[in-house]
């Protein structure tokens, strides 16, 4: 494995062991402004873009969310209607329950506490008049670029996943430009990935995890 410090790449031709069929495999892809892909770097796809908060028409209590201004989306957030609803109401307090685009309930947060960092970043303050059960807030997160930049497991908005693989080099350094990855349907050698600089064993592992699960296996060649 490499370091994404690295000039060199190796040969396309050592680099995919397999292939199941090019037209399956390989995509044509916008890559983001700033970077040079090479053959084997570790790519990431921006699937999620910005954030805004607005509360339900109707609602009793008038406090306010307010979206973190420095990281209002985090790791693993993904584009779609976050649904906060008021599931125990206080004076002066109350709790909402946090629910992702899925439905899949990813926990609650108390008005006037601290803030609510999983996938979301936001608080909510009490108001003059106190929330009721049922009352509701929705934070939308857009639709990312869909394009590719090398993988930044600090990342946010997808930059974070592993999708593809680099399959020819492309200088996008001075503005985005266009380049042909891999997706999926192919196999190809550990050693020839390149990956960011300080990346950590465990994050490579993960990332590989994901790169299989998307159909792209890696081995040691022999």
């Amino acid at each position: 494995m490499r370091s994404g410090n690295t000039t060199l790449a190796m040969p396309i031709s050592d680099l995919v062991l397999a292939e199941i069929n090019p037209a399956i495999s390989r995509k044509l892809v916008k890559v983001l402004a700033g970077i040079k892909v090479l053959p084997g770097m570790v790519l990431a796809k921006i699937i999620a873009g910005a954030a805004a908060a607005v509360a339900k028409v109707g609602n009793t209590g008038n406090g306010v969310l307010t979206l973190d201004a420095a990281s209002p989306i985090l790791h693993h957030v993904v584009p779609g209607i976050y649904t906060l609803v008021c599931i125990a109401a206080l004076a002066n307090a109350g709790t909402f329950r946090v629910y992702a685009p899925n439905g899949t309930v990813l926990g609650d947060v108390t008005v006037g506490g601290a803030a609510f960092a999983n996938q979301v970043h936001f608080t909510i303050a009490d108001g003059v008049i106190d929330f009721v059960v049922g009352d509701t807030f929705e934070i939308t997160v857009a639709e990312g670029s869909g394009k590719y930049q090398q993988l930044d497991p600090a990342g946010v908005g997808g930059a974070e996943v592993a999708a593809a693989i680099g399959y020819e080099e492309v200088d996008a350094t001075l503005a985005e430009a266009q380049g042909v990855v891999l997706v999926r349907g192919a196999v190809v050698d550990e050693a020839g990935l390149i990956w960011p600089a300080g990346i950590t064993p465990a994050q490579q592992a993960a990332a590989l995890n994901v790169l299989e699960a998307r159909g792209i296996a890696t081995r040691v060649a022999l």
